[in-house]
């Protein structure tokens, strides 16, 4: 059973938010709550849908990356443990 303080914080979160120029979301930018983003084709659907260069997502639990160029169709991959993302050139972990 969850403490009734913990409840009310809990539900005084938003599963969207900003942090400078980046998007932060819980589970999408087309779904804030629910959506997972695991493929290249949810994560182009979400490109379009977020305003900010670059986006977090959280709720699938699984260390992912993905990128769009411009005229090019959003690609991705799993990130190792210990990888590190360039948010300057943004290609990948």
């Amino acid at each position: 059973m969850i403490a009734p303080e913990n409840l009310s914080f809990l539900e005084s979160l938003s599963p969207r938010g900003e942090e400078g120029r980046v998007g932060l979301y819980h589970a999408s930018p087309r779904d804030p709550v629910w959506e997972y983003v695991l493929s290249a084709l949810l994560a182009e659907l979400c490109m379009d849908e977020q305003p900010h260069r670059i986006c977090l997502i959280g709720h699938s639990h699984v260390a992912l990356s993905f990128a769009r160029h411009e005229g090019a169709l959003a690609t991705g991959e799993p990130c190792r443990d210990g990888a590190e993302l360039d948010l300057a050139t943004a290609n990948g972990c």
